[in-house]
């Protein structure tokens, strides 16, 4: 048996004045929560085995990186030093650039594990602070594991670059590179759980509204 009122002017339930059909409040509230979970799958989380492997390869990478762009760094600075004519060393240039694209890689395997680059932003940093706030300890640390190598000048050159505050520089923004990737995956898991409240909350009250109705 239809509760519909036959009078002319009244409107069912689910419908407007001019017939056109109204969604069920969950439906309607479905629509406006698509946003909410926009994939099928949950993103994949990192585990603690992948966060120690991180640990790793930030200890790796960011001092080779650095090490990497120092020499190349001093060699450009050898080019330069005596008379300089705008002459410069290509192989410097490539090993600087080397560098370069070694530190951003890290930077951004702060997506997968941010204990990437903030392990080796630390320590990169504490480092830098040595040679910057201990010059002469630095230096002679560098130049005694050098001796009687071929690499001692090189050394010593490169030592000259990392105590202008160089290392300190490059470590303080890899650490806080990694700072920033950390509290976003923190702050990322927040939005998550909140909208996840949110949604089942909002679903419950369409529920109830379905039913009262």
């Amino acid at each position: 048996m239809s509760t519909s009122d036959p009078r002319p002017g009244s409107t069912s339930p689910g419908s407007t004045p001019s017939g056109t059909d109204v969604p069920a409040p969950a439906a309607r509230a479905a629509d406006e929560r698509d946003d909410l979970f926009p994939g099928p799958h949950a993103p994949r989380r990192t585990g603690p085995a992948g966060h120690l492997l991180g640990t790793v390869v930030g200890l790796l990478l960011v001092p080779s990186a650095l090490a990497v762009a120092l020499v190349g760094e001093s060699r450009i600075l050898v080019a330069q030093t005596d008379g300089w004519d705008a002459s410069t060393d290509a192989v410097g240039i490539v090993l600087v650039s080397v560098g370069v694209l070694l530190l951003a890689a890290t930077v951004y395997l702060g997506v997968w594990s941010p204990t990437v680059p903030i392990v080796g932003g630390l320590v990169t940093a504490v480092a830098g602070g040595v040679f910057l706030y201990a010059p002469s300890l630095a230096r002679e640390t560098v130049l005694a594991v050098l001796d009687g190598t071929s690499w001692r000048t090189t050394g010593g050159t490169a030592t000259v670059a990392a105590t202008s505050g160089t290392v300190l520089l490059t470590g303080a923004l890899v650490l806080v590179a990694g700072l920033t990737a950390w509290q976003s995956r923190r702050r990322g898991k927040a939005i998550g759980d909140w909208r996840a409240r949110h949604g089942a909350h909002a679903a419950e009250a369409d529920r109830a509204a379905a039913e009262a109705a």
